[in-house]
């Protein structure tokens, strides 16, 4: 029983977190945003995939990632203010893949349904690597994770090194702005690091 009630409370601050992110300005309506998106990378399916994934396996990512700044979004199909800031970290891959960025996504969605991520993630033309939690929702996953606040939406965002740098989200609201500043010092960093080795 303490078990159920402990669940259902990570499940009410989740949905609590997502609640209070989409009364933020920076959000558009998540319907409006997912139909947008799909006009824009219509035709791109075959390269976004899904794969399950532990805390292990996401370390194990981060490390094979040694050398760009990663940074991974935690999210969920019924967040609404999931949906609406997915394209920002789509826009993101796009605009910095090539200075070394690499964006990563986990769902926590139901693993045993990942029909409809995939879905959303073709839709947005998530072509970077695609996880989803084989916790699903649930304080084991908030814990696995280290998501702060057990709210979503949340972002990590590690240096080059694979050291863990800033974090958005969980228990306040994520401002895209900030979140591109941050990537943004990051990938500087580590070009004034190289010009100054030369």
């Amino acid at each position: 029983m303490k078990k159920l009630l402990s669940t259902l409370g990570l499940i009410v601050l989740l949905s609590a977190g997502c609640e209070d992110a989409a009364r933020q300005p920076n959000f558009a309506k998540p319907g409006e945003s997912a139909r947008v998106t799909r006009r824009v990378f219509k035709g791109r399916d075959e390269k976004v995939t899904l794969t399950p994934i532990d805390e292990k396996l996401l370390a194990d990512m981060i490390a094979q990632s040694h050398g760009k700044v990663v940074l991974v979004d935690f999210w969920a199909t019924w967040c609404g203010p999931c949906v609406a800031l997915f394209p920002h970290s789509v826009e993101l891959d796009e605009k910095f893949a090539g200075r070394g960025l690499q964006v990563m996504s986990i769902s926590l969605d139901d693993p045993k349904q990942p029909e409809p991520v995939l879905e959303f993630l073709k839709g947005a033309g998530a072509e970077f690597p695609n996880f989803i939690s084989r916790y699903g929702v649930g304080s084991q996953v908030v814990e696995a994770f280290g998501i702060r606040g057990g709210a979503l939406p949340f972002l990590k965002l590690y240096d080059r090194q694979g050291n863990l740098r800033k974090v958005f989200g969980g228990d306040e609201p994520v401002n895209p702005d900030a979140v591109d500043r941050a990537v943004q010092a990051l990938l500087d960093e580590a070009s004034v690091a190289a010009k100054a080795g030369t």
